[in-house]
């Protein structure tokens, strides 16, 4: 079983030019607390804009695609969330024309099951990432990208 991803943290770079926000897509409050506090320290540029289930990305993409808020130049999304999981969106998203292989979407997750790899792989994610387990980790992870 061949799980290769478009992208890795070592040739992440070219894919993010600075332009468009950097969305996280997360139901855990801690975790986007943390996400938060690590991005600023990062010096990143981008904005970064942090929504609390799929449902709210999938509105913030209509926005998008109304041209009332700007294309995202990245997408980390969790996967186990409730109501629609990460897989669900990702799927919605990469079945819509103008979202087909833009933005990038990074699954950014605890699990490391080869079954998760495998279908985000078949959806079209461009990554999958574990979810960092500390904020120097957290840190070092937003400097990479």
């Amino acid at each position: 079983m061949n799980l290769e991803f478009l992208i890795d943290l070592e040739n992440v770079k070219p894919y993010v030019d600075g332009k468009g926000p950097i969305v996280v897509v997360d139901d855990d409050e801690a975790q986007i607390l943390l996400i938060e506090t690590c991005y600023k320290k990062s010096k990143k540029e981008n904005d970064l804009v942090c929504l609390r289930s799929g449902s709210e990305f999938l509105l913030y993409l209509e926005d998008v695609s109304s041209g009332k808020l700007r294309v995202p130049e990245l997408v980390l999304l969790d996967i186990n969330m409730p109501k629609i999981s990460g897989f669900e969106v990702l799927e919605k998203v990469r079945s819509l024309n103008q979202f087909e292989n833009v933005p990038i979407i990074m699954m950014l997750t605890t699990s490391e099951s080869e079954k998760d790899k495998l279908k985000a792989q078949e959806l079209k994610a461009n990554a999958y990432f574990s979810k960092p387990y500390d904020a120097k980790s957290y840190i070092e992870f937003f400097k990479r990208i």
